[in-house]
This record gives C-alpha cells, sequence and structure tokens, in this order.
C-alpha cells in the first residue's frame, strides 16, 4: 500500500515528522531525574563486548552492571564531526566501582539487549558521563525538513505537480 503524493498527505506527513522532531529536540532539555535510573556496581568495562563496536573500536565503551541485565555502550568520540558528550571519564570506573546510570527508555533496548540511550553516568555525587547534543540537533534537524515540506508541497501544487 503507497500513500498518493498530493497536498493534503504532505501536510499529515510533515506535521508528523514536527511532533517526532519535538519529541527527539525535548530529550535533551529534560531534567537528569526525569530519566530512567539504575544504580550498581561495575561487573564488566571495556571498548569491546561480544561483537560490538560494528564500527571503530577506540570510540565506544561497554559496561554491564550487577542490577541491570543489558549491556551498556557509551558513545565518547571527539573527532571532528562525532556527536561528542558534553562530559567524559569513563576511562577512569573501575570494576566493583558503584554507579547510577540514567536513560531514556526505548524499546530497542529490549529488541538488541543493548543500552544505547545513556544521558548520564554518576559515581557517588560526581558525575562520569553526560550525553552530548546528538538529539537536540537531529530533532531540531528534522523540525526544519518538516517545516520545509509544506511550503514545499505548496509550490508543487501551484505547479500542477500534485494535486
Amino acid at each position: 500500500m503507497s500513500i498518493p503524493l498530493n497536498f493534503r498527505n504532505l501536510v499529515i506527513v510533515a506535521l508528523v515528522l514536527m511532533c517526532v522532531g519535538a519529541y527527539i529536540f525535548t530529550i535533551k532539555l529534560k531534567d537528569k531525574d526525569s530519566f530512567e535510573k539504575i544504580s550498581g556496581k561495575i561487573i564488566y568495562l571495556d571498548d569491546s563486548y561480544q561483537e560490538l563496536p560494528h564500527r571503530q573500536k577506540d570510540k565506544y565503551r561497554y559496561l554491564s552492571i550487577d542490577t541491570y541485565q543489558y549491556i551498556i555502550e557509551i558513545f565518547i568520540g571527539k573527532d571532528f564531526g562525532d556527536f561528542a558528550p558534553k562530559f567524559e571519564k569513563i576511562d577512569k570506573l573501575n570494576i566493583g566501582d558503584s554507579i547510577t546510570v540514567y536513560y531514556e527508555e526505548s524499546s530497542k533496548i529490549y529488541k538488541t539487549g543493548v543500552n544505547r540511550s545513556v544521558e548520564f553516568i554518576d559515581k557517588g555525587a560526581e558525575n562520569y558521563y553526560e550525553d552530548g547534543n546528538r538529539t537536540f540537533y537531529v530533532g531540531g534537524f528534522i523540525i526544519v525538513v518538516s517545516f520545509s515540506l509544506i511550503p514545499f508541497g505548496y509550490y508543487l501544487k501551484k505547479k500542477g505537480k500534485i494535486e
């Protein structure tokens, strides 16, 4: 089944994209305590886990804590073009350290067994990781694209290219 290309459907798609973009955009605006939170002792910490990562090994860290069944993937890339974390000192953590992980709940965690949505990691009162602004930029980009679809669709309608 395909959706016919007409101005009305283009506006509907643009509005749905705006909502998705707004949701993604607002993740970075949430307070730390608004995220899901788990605490426990680190039982695994390395730059790889089984076949992961599928890409640049030096830009990722994997950890597991005793009270959480999923592996946690943390992106720490700092090269030009990377969505680098705002702050990180993951390599100063050790197995046995007690940490608190704040993350955005996602169905992908359950499907893949890997939590890639970590926003903060604390050890005691000290912050060891804060995710960068990638969701802020991605959400903003989606919003801009969706806003531009409406005038583009109107232009196509006026030119007779769509109904």
